[in-house]
C-alpha cells in the first residue's frame, strides 16, 4: 500500500476537525497501551515455554482448509448442528482434560439463528448455499495457562476431531496484539469451530475492551494486512514516543477516512 500522501495545512486542519479524527486522538493511547500489554505479555509466555512456542509459531493445518457445510438451507444447518452437538462436547471435554494446569472447557449454546441468517446475508450472500459457509454454529473453548498448554490443547483435539482448518492468531495476532487459536473440526460430517485461549491474554483484551479497539480502529489497518500493519503501527508509536509531530498521523488518518468515505459512497 503507497504511504499517505502529504497534506496541505488546510487539509490536515480539515481532517483534525472530523469528528474521526477526534475520536482517534482520544482513543490511541489507550489502544497502543492495551497492545504493548499483550504483546509483552506473549513475550513472556514464549520464554517460559520455548519449545512449544517454536510449535506454535508454525502450527497450521494441510488439506481441504476451505471445506464448506453439507447443507442447503438453513433448516438443514440447524438439524445437523443440534445432532452433533453432544458428540462435540464429550470430545472437547476430553481434549481439555489433557491439558496441564489450570484448565477451563467451555461448550457454548448453538449460535442464535438470527445471528446465522445475519451472517448468511452480510458474508455469503454470493455463495449458492449461504448456509454451507457458516462454519461455527456449534462451538466451543479451552482456556489454558501457558503457551505448553496451548499446544497439548491442540493435541488433544487432532487426537479427537479431524481438524479441517486452523487460524492461529498466536503466530498472527490482530493489529490490537489479540492473539488466539481457531480450529474447525469436522463432526459426523458438521463442521463446527473451537478456540484455543490463553485466560490470562483474554482478560486483557476483555479489561482493555479490545473488541471495541478492533471495531474502531481496524479502517486504519486495512483489514489486519500484515504489512500495512507494521508501517501504521511504526508511526503511531514513534509519535507516541515524540518520535514524529501530530502531521504524520493525521496523514494516516486522512488516508483511512477517505477509504471509508469511498466505501460509503
Amino acid at each position: 500500500m503507497p504511504t499517505p500522501a502529504k497534506l496541505t495545512k488546510d487539509k490536515a486542519a480539515a481532517v483534525a476537525l472530523r469528528p474521526e479524527t477526534v475520536e482517534f486522538f482520544a482513543r490511541v493511547k489507550a489502544f497502543l497501551g492495551q497492545r504493548q500489554d499483550s504483546e509483552r505479555l506473549y513475550a513472556e509466555l514464549c520464554a517460559a515455554a520455548p519449545e512449544a512456542a517454536r510449535r506454535l509459531e508454525t502450527l497450521s493445518v494441510e488439506g481441504d482448509t476451505e471445506r464448506k457445510q453439507t447443507t442447503k438451507t438453513v433448516d438443514e444447518l440447524f438439524a445437523q448442528a443440534n445432532a452433533v452437538l453432544g458428540e462435540f462436547g464429550t470430545r472437547l471435554e476430553a481434549a481439555a482434560a489433557a491439558c496441564p494446569g489450570d484448565v477451563e472447557c467451555k461448550v457454548a449454546p448453538l449460535k442464535r439463528r438470527t445471528r446465522v441468517l445475519e451472517k448468511m446475508a452480510d458474508d455469503y450472500a454470493d455463495e449458492k448455499y449461504p448456509s454451507q459457509a457458516v462454519k461455527d454454529v456449534v462451538r466451543g473453548a479451552i482456556f489454558v495457562s501457558s503457551i505448553d498448554a496451548v499446544m497439548a490443547a491442540y493435541d488433544g483435539v487432532a487426537e479427537r476431531f479431524e481438524v479441517v482448518r486452523v487460524k492461529n492468531r498466536f503466530a498472527n495476532p490482530t493489529f490490537c496484539g489479540f492473539r488466539d487459536c481457531l480450529c474447525n473440526v469436522d463432526v459426523e460430517g458438521h463442521i463446527c469451530e473451537i478456540q484455543i485461549h490463553v485466560t490470562e491474554v483474554k482478560a486483557i483484551a476483555k479489561r482493555s475492551d479490545s473488541h471495541a479497539h478492533y471495531e474502531f480502529f481496524r479502517s486504519y489497518f486495512a483489514g489486519n494486512e500484515a504489512t500495512v500493519v507494521a508501517q501504521r503501527m511504526d508511526v503511531l508509536e514513534r509519535w507516541n514516543n515524540g518520535g514524529v509531530d501530530a502531521d504524520a498521523v493525521l496523514e494516516l488518518c486522512a488516508d483511512a477516512q477517505a477509504n471509508e468515505d469511498e466505501l460509503r459512497a
